[in-house]
């Protein structure tokens, strides 16, 4: 085998090792809280709003949601991943730490399976 294609075999091999080292650095704060409206004929309309600004983003889910997933993007790929069981007539908020000022990253907020919004949240400090 030659030296070069052993210098390939040996950086392919290690490519997703050095992915893990190479990785965005994004922290996630979570927090949440019981919506303040109780009438369930009144509230977040579809299942799911969600609302962003300057690396906080906030999702007021409808009192029907069975279950949540949250997912954060950067560059198409998946940095972050959170599931709730049952977040019905809850308000839940996220704030983007150590994010590399200036970039965007995508939300994408499925419920019961189905994803129902997507928003871009850009990171200005």
């Amino acid at each position: 085998m030659s030296v070069r294609l052993k210098i390939l075999v040996l950086g392919i091999v290690l490519i997703p090792w050095l992915e893990t080292f190479a990785g965005s650095g994004l922290e996630v704060v979570k927090w949440g809280s019981e919506n303040e409206y109780h009438d369930v004929n009144v509230g977040a309309l579809p299942p799911v709003n969600i609302s962003s600004d300057n690396g906080k983003f906030t999702i007021v889910y409808g009192d029907k949601v069975k279950e949540a997933q949250v997912e954060i993007l950067e560059y198409g790929r998946v940095v972050y991943t959170d599931v709730d069981k049952f977040p019905c007539n809850t308000s839940v908020t996220y704030k983007l730490m150590n994010a590399i000022p200036g970039s965007t990253y995508l939300v994408r907020i499925k419920t019961d399976g189905v994803v129902r919004a997507m928003e871009e949240v850009s990171v200005d400090e």
